[in-house]
């Protein structure tokens, strides 16, 4: 089941285009399963737009969210369901047989009336709170023993209309409209709750995808330390076969050579583990494959983000809230509603009919064309329950529940002013860190040159070489976590902001109310 949606559609049938695009390289892998620890034997590139495409498609948390859109449109559907108009058909057999007569009158010594009857209505509820009924006769053949009958058997047919409008509580559009109103409100914070969902996905696709990109690096840092490990291991042996070094050289240099090694062991599996992450978030079945990345870490060029105009976008197309506005409506609909039932029951009712009586059913008929037999009736029915307490302590309830809203509308509005603030200061921060360790890892690589420069002319020791090997492999993994910080940060932000949609023009679609 999925919502019927070109967005939907769309992104469905990239994710079936590029399931099919993993088919085709993996055809001839040795197959893995998804519970397998081992690597996979084929790959796939992957950008990071093919990824948000993946998981708006195939998230299982997106999926489980759409049927909540499509709950709350059935409940629009169910509200209005209330003033569909009902049909009633109502049939009868009766007999009765007496023992003896009580009067001279009954026409007989044992009266024995016979009576099937049969009636149909429609009633339809409007707007204002009456419901108004039509009725009339199916059939109606009566028959008895009386020798008094002057028709028997005989016929009767009804047409008639009746109508019952409160006046005082359950009066007017605003009451009975409620729950219709307060169903499309539902229906929409159900859709914004959606969009918040893709929100959250997309950010933590994003994130994940970063994380894996950050782990192909720092892989790809860990076995170029390796490789200079094992240059430098090799030179330093063959110095200590010249004499120029001694045994405490060669074992400094093994164990940076067993160390490196071990450091490419712990990044191979940091980046199992993050292609593990992102494909929780895909939902699809990418466990057969590796996933490489094709979009790097992208670098922020952009002025440092303003905490003002941040937080006025945050409040204008953050999700929650306007969730929290949408449900104040709601509860502002609830109060109206519940002080309309502090009122007594006040109802006005009313009829009118023509009826027919004869020997036959289509001469009944005729006597109710003539209009010669008719009725009509008028009433007024007032009930209220004393003290009207339970209806008193509803409508303090109610007002209750839309202090605590507006209440929580001012708290959200506090916390998202201190996220935002927290995001830009963190956002600024890792700016700052990435420029100063990009400085770093230049400054690491220079050193690393230059003591390698020295030793290779035997003015340094393998000692002094092993430190800026090492300082440099830690300038640059620093430096790619604080790449990595920064995009994230700027991921949380955008969240905040609720912009994220717009970077890859993406409408998220919206369930319009039956």
């Amino acid at each position: 089941m999925s919502r019927s949606s070109p967005l939907r559609f769309t992104f469905s049938l990239l994710g079936l285009c590029f399931f099919g695009a993993l088919g085709a390289r993996a055809e001839d892998a040795v197959p893995s399963t998804a519970g397998s620890a081992t690597a996979p034997q084929s790959k796939v590139d992957m950008t990071v737009e093919q990824a948000v495409a993946l998981a708006i498609a195939k998230n299982y948390d997106i999926q489980i969210q759409e049927y909540s859109v499509l709950s709350a449109k059935e409940s629009v559907t169910v509200s209005k369901a209330d003033y569909d108009p009902s049909l009633n058909v109502n049939t009868t057999h009766t007999l009765s047989q007496e023992a003896n007569s009580s009067t001279t009158l009954d026409g007989s010594a044992a009266p024995r009336n016979e009576t099937a009857a049969g009636t149909i209505s429609i009633t339809q509820k409007v707007s204002t709170g009456a419901n108004v009924t039509l009725s009339s006769t199916l059939f109606n053949r009566s028959s008895n023993n009386r020798s008094t009958s002057t028709f028997n058997p005989q016929y009767g047919t009804g047409l008639a209309i009746s109508v019952t409008q409160p006046l005082l509580r359950g009066f007017g559009r605003t009451y009975n409209l409620a729950n219709i109103k307060l169903a499309v409100i539902g229906l929409d914070i159900a859709n914004l709750n959606y969009k918040g969902r893709v929100l959250d996905t997309i950010q933590s696709v994003e994130n994940a995808y970063a994380n894996l990109v950050s782990a192909r690096e720092a892989l790809d840092v860990r076995q170029f330390s390796l490789k200079l490990a094992m240059t430098s291991d090799d030179e330093t042996k063959a110095r200590k076969n010249a004499g120029l070094l001694t045994d405490l050289d060669v074992y400094n240099s093994e164990f940076n050579v067993v160390s490196s090694r071990n450091g490419v062991l712990q990044a191979e599996q940091s980046v199992r583990s993050s292609e593990d992450s992102l494909r929780n978030l895909l939902g699809g079945d990418t466990y057969d494959v590796a996933i490489v990345p094709s979009t790097g870490i992208p670098a922020y060029t952009a002025p440092a983000p303003s905490v003002d105009a941040a937080y006025r976008v945050a409040l204008q197309n953050q999700t929650d809230y306007q969730a929290r506005l949408a449900s104040i409506k709601q509860n502002e609909i609830n109060v109206d509603t519940a002080k309309s039932n502090r009122l007594p029951n006040l109802a006005l009712s009313g009829g009118f009919g023509y009826n027919g009586r004869d020997r036959t059913f289509d001469e009944s008929w005729d006597r109710v064309s003539d209009r010669n037999a008719y009725n009509w009736n008028f009433g007024l029915n007032f009930t209220m329950p004393w003290g009207l307490r339970a209806e008193n302590a509803r409508y303090r309830t109610a007002l209750n529940n839309l202090s605590v809203g507006r209440l929580q509308l001012k708290q959200l509005e506090q916390s998202l002013l201190v996220q935002v603030r927290s995001a830009v200061r963190t956002v600024e921060f890792n700016i700052e860190s990435v420029r100063l360790n990009d400085l770093a890892s230049q400054l690491s690589q220079k050193k690393y040159d230059f003591e390698k420069a020295r030793y290779d002319v035997g003015q340094s020791t393998a000692r002094n070489l092993l430190q800026a090997q090492s300082d440099l492999e830690t300038a640059r993994l620093t430096l790619l976590q604080a790449r990595v910080s920064l995009n994230t940060a700027l991921n949380a932000l955008q969240r905040l902001e609720g912009l994220t949609l717009d970077r890859y023009h993406i409408a998220v679609p919206e369930e319009k109310a039956p």
